[in-house]
């Protein structure tokens, strides 16, 4: 084999292991899931940055955003954590993506991988985190909530 063949197999590999690892990474969340609610009685894991500092880390809300998605509450399931949800779509994109090696799918890899992709959702990311800690998001949030 060639260099560029070896180089073309070590990258179709990495690609193929995303998908492992996402699939192992829901494995292993169920099972602790599971194990959470047989010791203290509840799905939901307590945040440690929360306990820690008092401030919601970007992935707070993530359980409820979750559980009212796939209960089909949509509205609800945003308003827990919008950033994830908005986020879901890159997510199984990924995933999709790397079942698969046809054209279209190394078109969409250059754009899901590309610094510029990448470093704007860590911008977006960032900038969630900071406005979801204001007194004002809150109260709004759960103004949003209450009402449904």
């Amino acid at each position: 084999l060639s260099a560029k063949d070896n180089i073309s197999i070590v990258k179709n590999k990495k690609s193929g292991n995303l998908a492992n690892h996402l699939l192992w990474l829901l494995i292993i969340a169920t099972f602790l899931l599971c194990l959470n609610y047989i010791i203290w009685g509840s799905f939901y894991f307590k945040c440690i940055f929360k306990s820690l500092t008092g401030y919601e880390c970007p992935t707070c809300g993530m359980q409820r955003a979750i559980v009212s998605l796939f209960s089909g509450d949509f509205i609800s399931g945003f308003w827990h954590n919008p950033y994830l949800t908005l986020m879901l779509p890159y997510f199984a994109s990924l995933i999709i993506t790397s079942l698969f090696n046809g054209a279209l799918a190394k078109r969409a890899k250059k754009i899901l991988y590309h610094t510029l992709t990448i470093t704007t959702l860590v911008i977006i990311m960032i900038a969630w985190w900071v406005i979801r800690n204001l007194p004002i998001w809150k109260d709004f949030v759960e103004m949003q909530i209450t009402s449904m």
